[in-house]
């Protein structure tokens, strides 16, 4: 594509901007609006030419992940995108460290959590059953968007009914994604959690477009 022939230019250009951890800090505390312009055309590029991406894989997550520590929620789809990018295999190295600052974020309510509902989908395509030992913080939110009670999951663009047919979607990506795991953990939930889950199961819910891992 055009994209892969200009692509080391491109990250050149990128670089030099935000190539390292200190200037990713600097860029986003001084400029909110530049910051996520570039984080989004990371997200792009990752998606156009995922294979011309995985070059560059180490030099961007580094100062990405500490944009996200650093609560820069926004990063977490440009994350998500790269890891499936590189895949599983090479994405496992920084999974447990992102995921880990995610449901600390969620269950501590350090920031509004919405956004994240549709990223979620990637990282647990790309982590498996072990996004299991996450489910505890991240199943709840997910769970009260799908019945339209979490105001943070569902005050979008998109209104209510969007937010809950895309939480239903995550709840039907995560039965197909971890199988048995999944089947296990939800049995300790609440009936009243049990039925939510098997709605979405039975309805299929919204079908999330995904990349082959």
């Amino acid at each position: 594509t055009i994209v892969s022939l200009h692509f080391n230019v491109i990250m050149t250009t990128q670089d030099g901007l935000f190539g390292t951890t200190d200037k990713a800090l600097h860029l986003t505390k001084n400029s909110e609006i530049l910051s996520k312009e570039i984080v989004h055309l990371l997200s792009s590029l990752a998606k156009i030419a995922p294979e011309a991406m995985c070059k560059y894989y180490d030099q961007f997550i580094a100062p990405l992940k500490t944009m996200l520590y650093d609560g820069r929620r926004f990063t977490i789809s440009c994350i998500s995108f790269m890891g499936l990018a590189v895949g599983s295999k090479r994405f496992s190295l920084d999974t447990y460290d992102i995921m880990g600052d995610v449901s600390a974020k969620i269950t501590n309510h350090i920031e509004p959590h919405g956004g994240l509902i549709m990223d979620f989908d990637r990282l647990v395509s790309l982590m498996g059953p072990d996004a299991i030992p996450f489910l505890p913080a991240l199943l709840p939110p997910i769970l009260r968007a799908a019945r339209g009670e979490d105001e943070c999951m569902t005050e979008c663009a998109c209104g209510t009914s969007g937010r809950e047919e895309a939480a239903m979607g995550l709840l039907n990506v995560l039965e197909k994604r971890l199988k048995d795991s999944f089947t296990a953990y939800v049995l300790g939930l609440s009936e009243e959690e049990q039925e939510v889950v098997q709605k979405a199961i039975d309805e299929g819910g919204r079908e999330i477009e995904m990349d082959p891992i």
